[in-house]
């Protein structure tokens, strides 16, 4: 934490041999130490892309754990986090609750303000805004009584968010640009890297300019530190921009390297966002049969437990995929499957203008291949359709698997 932070993450980079040693003696016997190892180094595993490892360690610290202590509320914390950082949100939601409730039996304030912020955050991920709103507000409060300014800052970070998927996009903004000042004044990188994330998004959703410099301060800071997660994101965010310039062979560049780096770490939000943007390459370039076998491995992934945000945008596509082949009202269906959330009319406008008018031609051309009262039709049919049948019903379209 704070303004040497890379400088720390440097050291245990370096030890992390002899970390890993005393993990496993620990593990053996000292159950005690190894909580207190593993509550001290989850972020470390975190930031340096060690998700998967860092995981197996926070589960079996937590195996041999007893009665509520601090370590292990932070322990779970931290295995909450990092499971919810490799996609399995449902999971993630059940570990921050505990942790929660470790933490409001021992009176740690700023551990339950923490503990909301993260329980709040996986209802953001499982697509409940109304949900995660009131855990978001009782954090902020809790830690802002607290006096810690880095926290508010991430809490703020996810009340934008949470503002935003709700249709309030200047509110949202809002929230963002405090959460980034804060943290530009007691330096956490980490921190920050993600919140310029957030504002690059914002940006690009809503047709704003200036989100190129912010951007290129996002992966600057994430090298920094070395936060491998936030390069894949960020090289994410890039290739998105440079989709909207028209560069496709810069963003596909891009998003490749998005995609292997956040399959290497096993950042699965990531993994799913860079299989969309090849898939909307491969449609803009003309191959059909590659979008839909990108997508396909997209939509693979998202069992229940599993679907956030980037399902929208996946099963979006799928919609206009269907469209182009001619199935006008299977195309309709999925996309009004994928477009209840209230901050946009479909999951596209993530990608921009450019998008945005790709979806108003191709809906367009449903409508009047179908005819107003069956387009209609479809349409509320696909928006009364859960996410996991929508799923289901977009892998059984397209072109039959190779």
């Amino acid at each position: 934490e704070g303004h040497r932070q890379g400088e720390w993450l440097d050291r245990l980079e370096t030890d992390n041999e002899n970390l890993r040693a005393a993990l496993e003696w620990s593990l053996a016997g000292a159950t005690e130490t190894a909580l207190r190892l593993t509550s001290s180094l989850w972020l470390f595993w975190r930031i340096r892309g060690y998700l998967a490892e860092g995981r197996r360690w926070l589960e079996a610290a937590f195996a041999s754990a007893g009665s509520p202590s601090e370590a292990r509320a932070e322990s779970l914390l931290g295995l909450g986090v990092i499971t919810a950082d490799l996609g399995d949100y449902a999971l993630a939601q059940e570990r921050c609750s505990a942790s929660l409730e470790d933490y409001r039996q021992l009176g740690h304030r700023r551990g339950v303000g923490r503990a909301l912020r993260h329980v709040g955050a996986t209802w953001l991920f499982l697509r409940s805004s109304e949900r995660a709103a009131p855990l978001l507000a009782e954090s902020l409060a809790t830690l802002e009584k607290a006096g810690d300014e880095r926290d508010v800052a991430w809490t703020l970070r996810y009340v934008g968010a949470a503002q935003l998927a709700n249709g309030e996009p200047e509110r949202g903004r809002a929230s963002l640009l405090r959460s980034l000042s804060l943290l530009r004044r007691v330096g956490d990188k980490h921190a920050m890297a993600w919140v310029l994330h957030d504002l690059v998004a914002a940006s690009i959703r809503e047709g704003r300019t200036g989100a190129e410099p912010l951007a290129d301060e996002e992966m600057a800071v994430a090298l920094e530190i070395g936060d491998r997660r936030a390069v894949g994101a960020a090289l994410g965010q890039m290739a998105t921009l440079a989709l909207g310039r028209g560069d496709r062979a810069r963003a596909r560049q891009l998003i490749e390297r998005s995609h292997a780096l956040c399959w290497e770490t096993g950042y699965a939000q990531g993994v799913a966002w860079a299989l969309t943007t090849l898939a909307h390459l491969a449609r803009a370039e003309g191959d059909t049969a590659r979008a839909w076998a990108t997508l396909r491995k997209c939509l693979g992934e998202m069992r229940p437990g599993r679907i956030a945000v980037t399902g929208e945008d996946a099963l979006a596509l799928a919609g206009l995929l269907a469209i182009d082949q001619g199935a006008h009202a299977d195309g309709a269906r999925l996309v009004a499957s994928s477009s209840r959330s209230a901050s946009r009319l479909w999951p596209a406008a993530r990608f921009g203008a450019w998008e945005l008018s790709n979806f108003e031609s191709a809906l367009a051309s449903a409508r009047a291949a179908l005819g107003q009262d069956a387009f209609d039709r479809a349409w509320q049919e696909g928006q009364a359709m859960t996410l996991e049948q929508s799923v289901e019903y977009a892998l059984g379209l397209g072109p039959d698997p190779q």
